[in-house]
């Protein structure tokens, strides 16, 4: 059973009115909001007919959503599948046309010490214990065409259900994304919460480009998503996808020759350090300027903040670390250092957003132009010394295709030459 929520009704605040109050519990998908909007509906069951209710809430969201139903003429099917606790508000509105009352919300500051404010909470905690909680049927609303869509039997879904299930799907996709093998080099990061999912989300989908689909979009953001799930074509995953263009055995970086060209080795190059160091110096300078500019309350302790930030360390010695932050930068994942900064910083979330896509595109474009463009023109000088085009790669599968079918088992005739195989 899912964990109950509460509601409470405060007392009446006319001083000739009788005192009544009233506590309760629901159940499925709890939330103050749900919370607040059943203790709306159960003061206007019990209200007579004709009447003016001036109902005193601490909940905003009701606030809004109330306002907001009762300022459209019409509400569309859409918009109330997309509404939390729809089947409530429903009721709420049902009860207020059939009782012909006139309703205002008022809002009140919690913790406030406002004594009817402090006895409904008082009432809501005495409701949590209340085994017999009040549930809206849903069979009431039979002569509305929507179709209602219920979890395990149990209660109808009254929210939006793309939100809901996307809550149930992401552990799932988090458990696979932990298990999946490409991303082995950066698995420990991903179990400690180093990466911020939200922030890697917004820049995936970024969109700098004049128009809302174009082919430079669909390539610019396929490169970032094959950069960040290690699947970038590394010499590696071309010896792979074109075994008989490339050599065999294992092709050394082309840069520094030390390890195996893949995609867990790009950003611990130690031909990568410098720029590495570059980058992120010019980083920190930059995200400081941006967040001054933007806000009137950086203070004194920001440059200590970035300085002291385990992403703008740059005192490794040689090589990147592989557990060092700036080590997910370089295949376009956030790292949760840098969303910290912002989150410190910068509160209101639209604009937090807004200058985290202007500060990570700048800071982007420097890694891929200063590392992935490099070794990519690097590669591309290689790949021409083994006659390996584009052409080649292009129209590989089809010639394969229209070579020979193999021999026959008893054939001793053997007409295939030997591969080369890769020498350093």
């Amino acid at each position: 059973m899912v964990p109950s929520s509460i509601l409470a009704l405060p007392t009446q605040v006319q001083p000739f009115t009788p005192r009544v109050n009233f506590k309760g519990s629901t159940v499925f998908f709890p939330s103050s909001s749900k919370s607040e909007s059943m203790g709306i509906l159960t003061a206007l069951i019990i209200t007579p007919f004709n009447c003016r209710i001036n109902i005193y809430t601490n909940s905003a969201n009701c606030i809004n959503i109330f306002n907001t139903r009762m300022q459209s003429d019409i509400v569309s099917p859409r918009q109330k599948l997309k509404q939390s606790n729809f089947l409530i508000w429903d009721l709420i509105f049902f009860l207020i046309n059939e009782k012909h009352l006139l309703v205002t919300l008022h809002k009140v500051s919690g913790h406030s010490n406002n004594p009817h404010n402090d006895e409904a909470d008082l009432l809501a905690k005495a409701g949590a214990h209340i085994t017999e909680p009040i549930i809206v049927n849903h069979k009431f609303f039979s002569k509305q065409s929507l179709g209602f869509i219920s979890w395990n039997r149990l209660h109808v879904i009254d929210r939006n259900v793309r939100k809901w299930a996307d809550n149930v799907i992401q552990p799932l996709l988090f458990n696979s994304m932990v298990n999946n093998k490409a991303l082995s080099p950066i698995k420990q990061q991903i179990i400690d919460g180093d990466i911020d999912w939200t922030f890697t989300k917004e820049w995936l989908n970024s969109n700098d480009h004049d128009a809302l689909c174009s082919i430079k979009l669909s390539k610019q953001q396929g490169n970032r998503i094959k950069k960040c799930n290690f699947i970038y074509p590394t010499i590696d995953i071309q010896q792979r996808n074109y075994p008989h263009l490339y050599p065999l055995g294992n092709i050394p970086c082309i840069e520094c020759a030390n390890a195996r060209d893949d995609n867990a080795h790009v950003g611990l190059c130690k031909e990568h350090s410098n720029h590495i160091i570059n980058i992120l110096t010019q980083a920190a300078h930059d995200l400081q300027a941006l967040i001054i500019s933007n806000t009137n309350d950086a203070g004194f302790d920001l440059d200590d903040t970035i300085r002291s930030s385990p992403l703008f360390n740059t005192t490794f010695d040689g090589f990147l670390p592989q557990t060092h932050p700036g080590y997910l930068l370089i295949h376009h994942l956030v790292p949760s250092d840098l969303t910290l900064i912002f989150h410190n910083y910068i509160k209101d979330k639209k604009l937090r957003f807004s200058l985290f896509l202007k500060f990570f595109s700048t800071l982007m474009s420097s890694i891929d132009t200063l590392i992935w463009t490099c070794r990519a023109s690097l590669i591309k000088q290689w790949e021409s010394t083994l006659s390996i085009t584009k052409n080649k790669k292009r129209f590989y599968r089809q010639r394969q295709k229209k070579r020979a079918p193999p021999p026959a088992p008893d054939d001793s005739v053997q007409n295939s030459s030997p591969r080369r195989t890769y020498n350093h």
